[in-house]
């Protein structure tokens, strides 16, 4: 009896070595590298608006602030059309491969 269960076992680890191991699953493909550059005058810098030197009026000051603003605004409309121009381009890049457009 004994060396029945013994066989029993043998017969049991060769079964088990004799079977395939399950394949594992591939990686996902990496996603597709994508290059958007903005165009140059979209990044290129503007003068900053002189400072009022020496003795200066209200009025200067005023004027500088004004000019100091629309400078910013300026910047910040430009910074906007970058974001905007980077996300149309990685959606084209998205749709060309296949996917979807976010």
């Amino acid at each position: 009896m004994k060396g029945l269960h013994f066989g029993v076992l043998v017969a049991g680890l060769l079964v088990g070595c004799a079977s395939q191991p399950v394949p594992l699953p591939s990686p996902p493909a990496p996603p597709p590298v994508v290059l958007c550059a903005p165009e140059s005058e979209m990044t290129a810098p503007e003068v900053q608006p002189e400072r009022p030197t020496g003795i200066y009026s209200q009025r200067q000051v005023a004027l500088f602030i004004e000019q100091l603003h629309r400078w910013g605004s300026r910047g910040w409309k430009k910074l906007a059309a970058v974001r905007a121009e980077g996300i149309d381009c990685v959606d084209r890049a998205a749709v060309r491969a296949g996917g979807k457009a976010r």
